[in-house]
């Protein structure tokens, strides 16, 4: 196909980001935000009520959940079907165009510098876990007593749960990774000029998601290795599936990281992604618009190196905001099951217990 004077230009849709095609309705659009104005118009659509009082962000990922919002910015940019231009482009249309597109190189720049300080953050903060660093694979298969260690566990019950201690096994992973959160997390642009009860709501509401995001290595592959301070512990996902406490703490994690290990992320795709995660929307937020503010330069950040990096996949954006969806999905669950006590004994409290409650507020 043949080259657009906007793509020469890198002219962006006024809608949604993309790449814009031309001057469609009075506005620079996309193909696919040209041809939903157009079916708008034509067939008199009536759309559902927005579900965040049109308040939708509309970008890449989100263009296609919200049409009524997606509407209402085609109307603020100025589309109307009246608005249709035929002809050669004017010169001085042409000059404004290249003006513009130097202050979106300017933006574009911006992007990478962000992109680069948070991999650079992201790799200072976690280069020293267990977790990026590859160990020796146990092979051993057969079923072994509770009390042995450095083995493959195969079998598991309740008592076995309780006995192993799994869930105390499965906190000494996941306390490192949040202490180590919190670190990358005052490291984000803007995060600590925020107000102290935002800081507070977004590490409560991301922190686990981020555990899990960087936990997958160990909970994708053949068996799930739980890896603590100073021991490790490994379960074969049969011997999961088969205990109920097992499978209420891991069962969902294990099928989220195996997903996330079939995305294979590149590590700036796993800062910019964790980064995203950590300054997720929420109505408890006070200071909204400035955390949308800051996390809409971050998103525009993973979706240029995605460009850069899997620009044949046109549907990895939307894998991450399902991907983003579940891992919060399975932190509110986790919260919730520890709030009621699900994953250990009444008794069987230890150190790392009490900070998870007092992370989560229990």
């Amino acid at each position: 196909m043949k080259t657009t004077y906007t793509e020469k230009l890198g002219v962006t849709c006024q809608i949604c980001g993309c790449m814009s095609s031309g001057f469609h309705y009075g506005a620079y659009t996309c193909e696919g935000c040209k041809a939903f104005f157009h079916r708008c118009i034509k067939r008199k659509l009536i759309f559902q009520k927005c579900t965040k009082g049109k308040n939708c962000q509309i970008n890449i990922g989100y263009k296609y959940k919200c049409r009524i919002c997606r509407y209402q910015k085609c109307l603020q940019v100025g589309m109307s079907i009246g608005a249709i231009r035929v002809g050669r482009l004017p010169n001085t249309e042409r000059e404004k165009l290249k003006a513009n597109s130097e202050d979106i190189t300017g933006y574009r720049r911006r992007l990478l510098d962000l992109s680069d300080r948070i991999t650079t953050n992201f790799a200072n903060v976690f280069h020293d876990s267990s977790l990026f660093k590859p160990g020796k694979e146990t092979v051993i298969k057969t079923p072994v007593p509770y009390a042995c260690s450095g083995f493959v566990i195969s079998e598991l019950d309740t008592v076995g749960f309780y006995q192993l201690g799994v869930f105390n096994q499965y906190q000494e992973m996941l306390v490192p990774i949040m202490k180590d959160t919190i670190q990358f997390a005052k490291k984000l642009p803007g995060f600590l000029d925020l107000r102290l009860c935002d800081r507070v709501a977004l590490m409560k509401q991301g922190a686990f998601c981020i555990c899990i995001l960087l936990m997958h290595r160990s909970l994708s592959g053949p068996n799930v290795e739980l890896k603590g301070t100073h021991t490790s512990l490994c379960l074969t996902k049969e011997a999961i599936s088969k205990c109920s406490e097992a499978q209420v703490l891991l069962g969902k994690t294990i099928k989220i990281s195996e997903r996330i290990h079939q995305l294979k992320l590149q590590q700036t795709e796993l800062a910019l992604f964790a980064s995203v995660i950590l300054l997720s929307d929420s109505p408890l937020l006070e200071e909204r618009e400035r955390i949308r503010s800051i996390a809409g330069d971050v998103t525009q950040a993973l979706q240029m190196e995605l460009g850069h990096i899997r620009s044949e996949d046109n549907d990895i954006f939307l894998s991450f905001l399902a991907l983003k969806e579940d891992l919060k999905q399975a932190s509110e669950e986790f919260i919730s099951n520890l709030k009621a006590g699900s994953y250990s004994l009444p008794e069987d409290v230890c150190d790392g217990l009490l900070l998870l409650k007092d992370i989560f507020d229990i």
